[in-house]
């Protein structure tokens, strides 16, 4: 299990949504999370180019599992209304897998481009 107790938080800000619709946060007060049973999975090709000397890893999968989490903000709102946290954790609860596959895509390709940047770093420093 991770346990987050990040003490009192502040937070005022404004958040754009895709559709430019500005949303309001804020608040002040203990946060606190928990995650039991997390579980990541990654999978990939490795790819050796023996004439150039050169890696890269391609087809990279990432899996995110977990049973529960459980997430509390005192104080928080949006646009002024006070967020029902034991709500807010049963709808993410119930709709990861469909939240994480919308997601998945974006955060993979950031991913594998961190991996290869760091490969071609390493592997120009070398002796050739």
């Amino acid at each position: 299990m991770i346990v987050i107790d990040a003490g009192d938080y502040v937070l005022d800000g404004t958040v754009t949504a895709s559709d430019d619709e500005a949303i309001s946060v804020n608040g002040n007060g203990p946060f606190s999370g928990s995650i039991t049973n997390m579980n990541i999975a990654a999978e990939g090709k490795l790819l050796v180019n023996l004439l150039s000397g050169k890696v890269a890893v391609t087809n990279v999968e990432l899996q995110l599992s977990y049973d529960s989490i459980q997430t509390n903000a005192e104080n928080f709102e949006i646009n002024g209304d006070p967020v029902d946290w034991e709500s807010f954790n049963t709808d993410l609860n119930e709709n990861f897998d469909s939240i994480w596959n919308t997601v998945n895509e974006p955060i993979v390709s950031a991913f594998t481009e961190a991996i290869n940047d760091a490969l071609g770093v390493r592997l120009s420093k070398l002796p050739s």
